[in-house]
């Protein structure tokens, strides 16, 4: 033991503890629909939820890249392709970085998986600002003044 009376073993076990609550709570709240996700117990179902999360979370974006890329002369759908290529290095390294915490241990897929739904999510949100607005309804009594 060390000088505060904690073994490797144990200060490993306490740096994890938080990011296991953290992926709990992810999956929960991302899951808690009707697919069996809502309450998962056990980290094989965390992995399907995160997965099934995913995939959503992917779908999503494919779908608003087509919506956003029919909106953009082609310089800029050029620009939106090379920026989305290095956004998907950049979401794949950052997972793995995230999950690297739990290198070896049976949460590294669970882990690395959440965390690129989460930046899926993201990017989502991101891209969506990309849209153009439509058009605001004019109130008719800003019309007289």
């Amino acid at each position: 033991m060390n000088e505060i009376g904690r073994t490797p073993a144990t200060r490993s076990i306490i740096r994890l503890l938080p990011l296991a609550l953290a992926i709990l709570t992810c999956v929960r709240l991302a899951g808690a629909d009707d697919s069996g996700c809502a309450d998962t117990q056990d980290t094989a179902t965390m992995r399907r939820c995160s997965n099934q999360r995913l995939a959503r979370a992917k779908d999503d974006l494919a779908n608003l890249l087509e919506r956003v890329e029919s909106t953009l002369e082609p310089a800029r759908r050029e620009k939106l392709a090379a920026a989305q290529e290095a956004w998907q290095r950049f979401r794949d390294r950052q997972a793995a970085f995230v999950a690297s915490v739990a290198a070896g241990g049976t949460l590294y897929e669970l882990v690395e998986t959440t965390e690129r739904a989460s930046l899926t999510e993201d990017r989502v949100k991101q891209l969506r600002r990309e849209l153009p607005s439509p058009p605001q309804p004019v109130d008719p009594g800003e019309e007289k003044r």
